[in-house]
């Protein structure tokens, strides 16, 4: 009896070790700094065209995690890694769109809080994935519970 806990209890620790993040995998990520921009949309016509025309260049762009553009406010809400554009590199592509067809300026630009994300890239095939570093002990009760 004491073998089989001893031997199940070894089985655990070393489960919760090789699954946990090691620091040589911390050290490599790279931290994201998000951050949250409000842009004024002013040339907008229709919701179809132009709202969809900026909205998928928006979301294009790389560092970009989401973009949403509003018709009716006449305004676009981007969620963006600062590490690899800015609020004015947003602004520069919406005013592009069209030979200069849309004016766009600036209404807030802040931090968002509780970041960083890491940000883990494959450079094999130039993909990136994202983790927080999170570790979820299982339930193994019923193990222990045939035991008594």
């Amino acid at each position: 009896m004491k073998k089989t806990l001893s031997i199940l209890l070894l089985l655990f620790v070393t489960l919760v070790c090789f699954n946990g993040c090691s620091d040589a995998e911390e050290a490599s990520a790279e931290t994201i700094h998000t951050k949250a921009c409000t842009i004024e949309i002013s040339g907008m016509m229709c919701e179809k065209g132009c709202k969809t025309t900026i909205q998928n260049r928006i979301n294009d762009m790389s560092g970009v995690v989401n973009g949403e553009v509003d018709y009716a406010l006449g305004k676009a809400f981007i969620t963006y890694d600062a590490n690899t554009l800015s609020c004015a590199d947003i602004i520069a592509e919406i005013q592009s769109i069209g030979d200069g067809l849309y004016d766009a300026k600036i209404v807030e630009d802040k931090d968002i809080e509780n970041a960083p994300v890491h940000l883990e890239e494959d450079a094999q095939n130039g993909s990136a994935s994202v983790s927080n570093f999170s570790f979820e002990v299982p339930d193994i009760s019923w193990v222990f519970s045939d035991l008594l």
